[in-house]
């Protein structure tokens, strides 16, 4: 919700970049490899049927590859986050030189 909250109200201020683009595809690709992770072992005996499929209980949680997929989904909330963060104001530069006295 937080990310797509962001998004909305993000893009009014800032236009869409190749960069923000590339990373809502590769949020796509962390919610496809969090999928996967959570369905691994159902998939694995999915060719015996049904039965089989919903009596399935997972071995071990692949949390490397989930935390990958968690990084890949949150890019674009981080690069919304980054580009609302407050500016420093630029200071203009001295003018005159404290050696040439």
């Amino acid at each position: 919700m937080y990310g797509g909250t962001l998004a909305s109200q993000s893009t009014a201020r800032h236009p869409v970049s190749a960069l923000t683009r590339t990373l809502w595809r590769l949020q796509g690709l962390g919610i496809v490899l969090a999928l996967y992770v959570f369905m691994a072992d159902s998939l694995r005996v999915v060719h015996h049927g049904l039965e089989a499929t919903t009596t399935v209980l997972p071995h071990a949680f692949n949390w490397p590859v989930f935390g990958v997929a968690f990084a890949l989904m949150a890019a674009p909330v981080a690069e919304a986050v980054w580009r609302m963060r407050p500016r420093r104001p630029d200071f203009p530069e001295k003018t005159g030189s404290l050696a040439a006295g």
